[in-house]
């Protein structure tokens, strides 16, 4: 996709949140809960014999950053998480504790989901965990780059089939806000539109799309179509 054309139709950064269980009213959760704001229904979905959660590494001009994907029917839900947060990892870790992940999808209703998990021990993973160099404000920068582009909308998973319905966010952690601030951004809920995302005043906007169009020639990894690096996907029950 044309970062030009990704800046012109850009609208803000759609954003996920880790949750305890405490806060959903509903006994069959533990730990904490992985949760996204939708623009379809969940409920069809809620019954789906099969799903695939997984975690997998995605490329960027700096670091990996980590993505959490979860395929039920023709519905793919993906959530770009910033490996330098300590609240990701107690989230990934809480799940392998539990053998299972819990996921809130909402569309004016919440639905849950508890999705069998089986915890990556590839050598990737333990690297980057234990990388004490990982910069937050990098890496939330080129999580903000790779969906403002689209750049996870056509890519293809192994083992997955293509979705109808596509939602990608960022995982709302303290220093991403941070970083979302230093660059101009507002996180808030949008009871209107019934979403929570970070949004530019249209004066910074303009000023990130004539900085996204003078930097293009240096962001090749916008353009192409190999943007991850993604371990076998494992297909729950």
């Amino acid at each position: 996709m044309n970062v030009v054309n990704a800046a012109r139709r850009f609208s803000g950064i759609h954003l996920g949140i880790i949750s305890p269980a405490s806060q959903f009213q509903d006994l069959r959760l533990k730990g904490l809960v992985l949760e996204q704001v939708v623009k379809f229904d969940p409920l069809p979905y809620a019954k789906a014999r099969r799903a695939v959660f997984d975690m997998c590494l995605v490329g960027t001009n700096t670091d990996p950053l980590l993505m959490f994907l979860l395929q039920i029917k023709d519905a793919r839900l993906v959530w770009l998480a910033n490996p330098a947060e300590p609240d990701v990892w107690d989230a990934v870790d809480n799940w392998k504790a539990n053998g299972s992940v819990s996921v809130a999808l909402s569309n004016g209703t919440t639905h849950i989901f508890n999705i069998p998990y089986r915890y990556r021990t590839d050598e990737s993973f333990r690297a980057l965990r234990h990388n004490i160099r990982l910069a937050v404000d990098l890496l939330t920068a080129d999580a903000i780059a790779l969906l403002a582009a689209g750049a996870l909308d056509e890519y293809e998973f192994p083992g997955l089939p293509a979705p109808k319905l596509l939602t990608a966010c960022l995982v709302y952690t303290p220093g991403v806000d941070d970083t979302l601030k230093t660059l101009g951004y507002e996180a808030k809920w949008d009871a209107q539109a019934y979403e929570f995302c970070a949004r530019k005043s249209l004066v910074v906007l303009r000023r990130w799309y004539y900085q996204l169009h003078s930097d293009a020639r240096r962001l090749p990894l916008l353009a192409g179509s190999h943007v991850l690096s993604i371990p076998d996907v494992w297909q729950g029950a």
